[in-house]
């Protein structure tokens, strides 16, 4: 009985030692290039909501690459798409801020990591928006430069996602 409770302690003691290193195993941890990507997307949060129009475009200017960047944004009213770059985004961002709209909030679901590329997709939800409304899903592109990583294309989520799925057809029309 002695040999028994003996061995039963050392193996409680065992999985009690085991049991926290297998959970911090399985649970991966961010890793620094994912923590800077949140960072940034936190920035272009309050970027979108600032207070002023100043403060807005000062920050989103921090974020949004200087070597190149495009925003593609369909709009279904007007039958076409409105495709920017830096200067634009800016623009549209200190009309927006002074008019007193906000963009709303984007909160990340997932950052893919490739090398110097990485793929976010997250969701915003237009304050403007019907509470019931399903939020806008986005995908962003960032690169990472010498100077660290910076956003390089932005457009909804949506649009990319038909794109994948049918890589060789205009919506509504068949593959030819």
């Amino acid at each position: 009985m002695g040999l028994m409770r003996v061995i039963l302690c050392v193996l409680v003691v065992f999985l009690g030692w085991a049991a926290p290193a297998a959970t911090t195993e399985a649970q991966p941890q961010a890793s620094d290039d994912e923590l800077a990507i949140r960072a940034l997307m936190e920035r272009i949060n309050l970027a979108c909501n600032a207070d002023t129009a100043e403060k807005g475009v000062e920050i989103m200017r921090g974020v949004v690459s200087d070597k190149g960047y495009t925003v593609v944004q369909p709009n279904a009213e007007r039958m076409e798409a409105f495709v920017g770059d830096k200067k634009a985004l800016c623009d549209a961002l200190s009309q927006s801020l002074r008019n007193g709209p906000k963009w709303g909030v984007h909160k990340v679901q997932q950052i893919t990591i490739v090398g110097f590329v990485a793929y976010e997709i997250g969701e915003t939800k237009d304050p403007n928006q019907d509470p019931k409304a399903a939020p806008n899903t986005w995908l962003n592109v960032f690169a990472k430069e010498d100077v660290g990583w910076k956003l390089v294309f932005s457009t909804p989520a949506a649009a990319a996602q038909k794109a994948f799925r049918r890589p060789d057809a205009r919506e509504g029309e068949s593959a030819k």
